[in-house]
């Protein structure tokens, strides 16, 4: 299966809705197009179907996070 790269931004306003900003086949190149710290990456595989219910994404991160921001 191949392993991708999908990148999306958070609602300033509620977390839980993001905007889908694209996939790329590479995870530098998916962080390099975050813009500031709304944007996160998350790994998916093609061809692979995930749960319906809500859970959290596993390897999703927000790139532009700094420490200082990540201790509070």
């Amino acid at each position: 299966m191949t392993k991708v790269w999908i990148v999306g931004k958070t609602d300033e306003t509620d977390y839980l809705r993001w905007e889908f900003q694209g996939v790329f086949d590479d995870e530098q190149e998916a962080i390099n197009v975050c813009e500031d710290e709304t944007w996160f990456v998350g790994p998916a595989q093609m061809n692979e179907r995930i749960s319906s219910r809500r859970v959290d994404w596993p390897g999703a991160y927000y790139p532009r996070v700094t420490q200082e921001e990540k201790m509070k």
